[in-house]
């Protein structure tokens, strides 16, 4: 199978190959940052990571590898971004690693580039920064302050890459204003708890490195309105650190909480995350998303397909998705085929931030 030779059939060849990637995930995931982070308790020392784990890039053995739990053993989820194009980040999701594990501290390698040497200042840096912290960020790492003796004269050395901010660039005398401005911002945005309407259930699947916007699915009727945003939430959290309080809202130890929990499209689910969903629907959750009919992986196989099954039966009930498209099940329901704008608002969650831009309703803004 690894070889990339059917074995038995497409269905047993993938399933073996889902487990196997995930054991080697895990192993990573345990004895690398795991381990260090052991070592490092041990001492004293805190520790983090600007890697959540091996990329997705590797087609097999790392495909599994989930992002979100990698960044869990940090001190603090460590990310960056790029100048100019902040599209090149990975903050988002180290501020959600952030969020569902419990972490005040979401740090960030800032103002990366490698254009022309001293080509950003102040004012062209102002934007990055401030989609930074609308993405979470309250810890920024300068990229890059290099040391540059005074024999070496003006401008000095210099690392390759990085916006340079020492005391040899010219604006150097006149930055206190922004790194003021930049220090308050981190100052506030380390109090208090995020605040999202929607968790998104991520299955054992490693999302995009690179998200970001209000959006994690391209299906519409999953699409979030504007003013409205999410976390992802991964199985190990889902399972391991989510209730529901009296109100019916999922609620984490360290006080986030979400109003809804969003399934991904897909008709396989793992067999503990379904039984954590029963309970927590029972206790009183609203669960959105479609019927998953079949377990993952080879292990327990077909005995988990056939449990997945009779208990996604029991939940949904007669729920398809087109006809019947909500289900009463203890305290709480289930939901399918109704999109997120209609469901906020028919549950009287009011958007987070409502704005007028030319009178268009949807426009894209950062908050």
């Amino acid at each position: 199978a690894l070889a990339g030779i059917q074995v038995t059939d497409k269905d047993t060849t993938t399933r073996f190959l889902r487990d196997y990637a995930l054991t080697i995930s895990d192993c990573f995931m345990k004895n690398c940052y795991g381990r260090f982070d052991e070592l490092c308790r041990e001492s004293g020392l805190r520790w983090h990571s600007e890697s959540g784990g091996p990329w997705s890039h590797q087609p097999l053995l790392f495909r599994e590898a989930d992002q979100l739990a990698f960044w869990g053993r940090n001190a603090r989820p460590h990310s960056e971004f790029w100048v100019p194009d902040y599209r090149r980040s990975n903050a988002r999701r180290a501020a959600m690693a952030a969020h569902i594990y419990g972490k005040r501290l979401v740090s960030v390698e800032a103002f990366t580039h490698m254009t022309y040497h001293w080509s950003e200042f102040p004012a062209s840096l102002k934007r990055s920064a401030d989609l930074a912290f609308c993405d979470g960020m309250n810890q920024f790492v300068w990229h890059t302050s290099s040391a540059s003796p005074e024999e070496f004269g003006l401008p000095g050395i210099v690392y390759f890459a990085g916006t340079h901010v020492n005391r040899n660039v010219t604006w150097y005398e006149y930055a206190g204003g922004f790194i003021d401005y930049l220090g308050r911002c981190q100052a506030l945005l380390r109090r208090g708890n995020f605040v999202a309407d929607v968790c998104c259930y991520t299955s054992d699947k490693n999302a995009a490195v690179w998200t970001r916007g209000r959006q994690w699915s391209e299906k519409a009727s999953l699409q979030l309105p504007a003013g409205y945003t999410y976390d992802l939430m991964n199985a190990e959290v889902l399972s391991q650190r989510v209730r529901v309080d009296d109100n019916g809202d999922l609620v984490l130890p360290d006080g986030m909480r979400y109003e809804l929990l969003v399934l991904p499209e897909r008709a396989d689910m793992d067999l503990a995350v379904l039984r954590k969903i029963e309970q927590l629907v029972k206790a009183g959750a609203t669960v959105v998303g479609p019927k998953p009919v079949r377990s993952n992986g080879l292990t327990g196989f077909p005995h988990r397909d056939r449990e997945v099954k009779r208990l996604a039966e029991k939940i949904w009930g007669p729920c398809d998705g087109k006809v019947i498209r909500e289900n009463p099940y203890g305290k709480g329901r289930i939901v399918w085929g109704i999109n997120l704008r209609t469901l906020l608002r028919s549950r009287g969650i009011l958007a987070d931030f409502l704005h007028n831009t030319h009178g268009n309703p949807d426009a894209d803004l950062d908050y």
